[in-house]
């Protein structure tokens, strides 16, 4: 009887659902990135292949932007995509002076083996880019210290007082039960054009934590993260060098988090957090962090359904604030119904607006 309810409840959403279709396509479209342009205009990166990791070492990233908050967008163009491997996971930033910053990492689908993380740079708004440059071992390890042998991005850049950064995951090598993986924060600098290790968001000996963002609450941080188990997590920080013990939210599952800072009230942080939760629904909603207590919470409701058509997938979002009270995210579906990567795939980028509920506006 309850999964019956349930279904009925995700049902009746899929027919109220408010998102447009962004792009869609006959191909893997996943995995959306957003970031807000300084000149208003919203910005998107997504991965397009032929599966989650596409089989053929081919996929790449696109990107497409709106200024019109979101209610037209350009014809995606590629952006990013290496000649020899999967080319995914991207992570996005503005500079002071406009530059556009993109963190990628590379994949050989072929021996299931990461290679290596890069970085490239635009300084026409997106029309022209970069040659790709190598984050190196020895930009986001300690110095002496080999701990991590890989890093991938997720976090868009973010300010720490002066300094840039972002948060990636990484861990000693590519161990498949990700049990040692941890939320690295490197410092982007734009005079040297390199990264630099900044500290480590979350770690723990009994779990690994990967896909992270951070928002900025008050004078201080607050890093949300999906654990090896598949479960919410967060951490948070005065000062964004020493970080709180990881701790597990109130929600059953939660991958690949969306975090958006709305403002504060009474002393309680409002926001909107979104993520992958059970049943492969993307979800979330209001949230809140209250700095004395170091208490967070966010809601468990449906933010949009997959239509569940074949072995399809949902969710992995990205949100920016549009103006106060309302915040635009994009996620991804994906229906596949027969071969992988064949004719009946159906990859679609999502794009919605959320108001708070009328009583914390």
């Amino acid at each position: 009887m309850k999964r019956f309810a349930q279904n009925l409840q995700v049902r009746r959403y899929i027919r109220l659902n408010s998102a447009v279709p962004l792009y869609q396509a006959q191909s893997y479209e996943a995995f959306p990135k957003l970031l807000r342009l300084r000149d208003g205009t919203l910005w998107a990166v997504w991965y397009h292949g032929n599966w989650h990791v596409d089989t053929n070492n081919d996929g790449k990233l696109v990107q497409s932007f709106s200024r019109d908050r979101g209610a037209t967008w350009s014809a995606p163009t590629v952006v990013a995509d290496d000649p020899v491997y999967d080319t995914r996971n991207p992570a996005l930033g503005q500079l002071d002076d406009g530059t556009l910053i993109m963190m990628i990492f590379l994949y050989d689908s072929k021996k299931s083996l990461g290679v290596r993380s890069e970085w490239i740079s635009s300084a026409d708004g997106g029309k022209t880019w970069s040659s790709p440059v190598e984050i190196a071992p020895d930009q986001y390890n300690l110095t002496g210290s080999s701990e991590n042998q890989w890093i991938s991005p997720f976090g868009n850049l973010f300010r720490v007082n002066d300094h840039l950064v972002a948060a990636f995951y990484g861990a000693p090598d590519f161990t498949r039960t990700e049990e040692t993986n941890q939320v690295i924060l490197l410092e982007f600098l734009p005079r040297q054009r390199t990264w630099s290790f900044f500290s480590i968001a979350m770690k723990d000996s009994t779990a690994g934590f990967n896909e992270a963002e951070v928002g900025q609450v008050g004078s201080g941080f607050l890093c949300v993260a999906r654990s090896s188990k598949g479960l919410l997590h967060y951490s948070c920080s005065a000062d964004g060098h020493a970080w709180s013990s990881p701790a597990a939210t109130r929600c059953v599952r939660g991958h690949a988090p969306a975090l958006v800072v709305l403002g504060e009230k009474g002393g309680i942080w409002q926001l909107f957090c979104s993520y992958r939760g059970e049943g492969s629904l993307l979800r979330g909603g209001k949230a809140t962090f209250d700095p004395r207590t170091k208490e967070f919470w966010c809601e468990n409701a449906v933010l949009h359904a997959s239509k569940g058509k074949g072995h399809g997938d949902c969710g992995y979002s990205s949100a920016v604030l549009l103006e106060p009270g309302t915040v635009g995210f994009v996620n991804y579906e994906v229906e596949v119904r027969g071969d992988i990567g064949g004719a009946d795939t159906l990859g679609t980028i999502w794009w919605q607006l959320w108001h708070p509920p009328i009583k914390d506006r």
